[in-house]
C-alpha cells in the first residue's frame, strides 16, 4: 500500500471513530479476532475483525457510518444500487465463509463477462459468487458446493434474493465422477478443501464432462475456486474444456500444468504471480496461490 492510500485510510478511521489510534493499530498490526469500535458519538460495538474490514470498505465507498453498521448487523450488502442479503459470511471466532470482499467489493470476477451466459460456479460456498453472476446478467448459474453447512446458506441466500429461477445449486463436489461422504457437522470456510469422511452425507462428485452432459450445455463460462480441486481439470478432455468461452480459476499449488493444459485446449491464458500462503485448514497447507484467466481463441 502506498503512502497516499495509508494516509487516506488513517484519515477515514480518524474521521469516524473516537478510538482511532487503537483501532488503526489493531486493524493493521495486531489483528485480533474481535475489535471494539467507538463512534464519534460514543456508541460502542464489538465486531469481528472481518466485519470491521467490511465496515471500512463501505465507508471508503461513501456510505454513512450508521447505515454501514446497519448493513453489517443485518447481513446486507449494497451492490450496484441494490441491497442484497448474504447470510453466513461471518461465523463465531471470525471464521469467514465465502468471499464477499473479492466478489462484491473488488468484483474480481469481472473478467468472466457473464451477461447472457450460462455460468458453472465450482466452489459456490454460501452462494455469494453465484448471486454475483445472476445480478450481472447471467442467463443461468449452475453452482456446486459439497459441504452441507455452507450449502444451507446458499439455498437461503438465493431464496431471500429472489434468484431461484436463475440459480441452480447442487450439494456436490468437482473431480472424478463418483460419490463421496462428507461430514455434515464440519463448519467449512472459504479455505477448506474437499476431504472424505467415515460418516455423514453422501454427495455426488461431477466432472466437467458430466455437468455438461447432464445440463445439455453447448457453451458456458467457468468459475472455479475449490482449494485444490482445480487440478482435476488436467484429467478433462480438451474438447470438454473447449465448451467454455472464458475460465477464471484460483490455483493453490502453482499454475504451470493448468496453464499448459488450457493452452493446448485452445485458450489464451494469463496468470497472476503466485503468493505463498500457509492454510491450516487445507490437507496440504503450504500453498502457492493466484488466479488463472483463460479466453477461448
Amino acid at each position: 500500500m502506498n503512502l497516499y492510500l495509508q494516509y487516506k485510510n488513517i484519515n477515514l478511521i480518524k474521521k469516524n471513530f473516537k478510538n482511532w489510534i487503537t483501532l488503526g493499530w489493531e486493524i493493521k498490526i495486531t489483528r485480533p479476532k474481535k475489535i471494539k469500535i467507538v463512534t464519534k458519538v460514543g456508541e460502542e460495538y464489538d465486531l469481528w475483525y472481518n466485519q470491521v474490514l467490511l465496515l471500512l470498505s463501505l465507508l471508503k465507498k461513501g456510505y454513512p457510518l450508521t447505515l454501514s453498521l446497519d448493513y453489517i448487523k443485518e447481513d446486507r450488502i449494497p451492490y450496484h444500487n441494490q441491497i442484497i442479503t448474504i447470510h453466513g459470511w461471518i461465523e463465531e471466532n471470525n471464521i469467514n465463509n465465502g468471499n464477499i470482499f473479492d466478489v462484491f467489493m473488488n468484483e474480481e470476477y469481472k473478467f468472466l463477462n457473464v451477461k447472457d451466459e450460462i455460468v458453472i460456479d465450482i466452489g459456490a460456498s454460501i452462494g455469494d459468487s453465484s448471486i454475483y453472476f445472476a445480478l450481472n446478467g447471467a442467463k443461468k448459474v449452475i453452482g456446486l458446493e459439497p459441504y452441507p453447512y455452507p450449502f444451507s446458506f446458499t439455498k437461503r441466500n438465493i431464496e431471500e434474493n429472489n434468484l431461484n429461477e436463475r440459480i441452480e445449486i447442487l450439494n456436490a463436489g468437482y473431480g472424478k465422477d463418483g460419490e463421496i461422504i462428507v461430514d455434515v457437522n464440519k463448519l467449512s470456510n472459504d479455505a477448506m478443501d474437499l476431504v472424505p469422511s467415515k460418516s455423514g452425507k453422501k454427495i455426488k462428485v461431477y466432472s466437467l464432462n458430466s455437468i455438461i452432459d447432464e445440463f445439455r450445455i453447448e457453451e458456458a463460462v467457468l468459475k472455479m475456486d475449490c482449494e485444490g480441486c482445480e487440478y482435476h481439470v488436467l484429467e478433462e478432455k480438451e474438447e470438454i474444456l473447449g465448451k467454455f468461452k472464458r475460465i477464471q480459476m484460483e490455483y493453490h499449488y502453482g499454475y504451470e500444468k493448468i496453464k499448459y493444459k488450457l493452452e493446448k485446449a485452445g485458450f489464451n491464458v494469463r496468470n497472476t504471480e503466485p503468493r505463498r500462503v500457509y492454510n491450516k485448514y487445507a490437507t496440504n497447507p503450504n500453498m502457492s496461490i493466484g488466479y488463472i484467466y483463460a479466453e477461448k481463441k
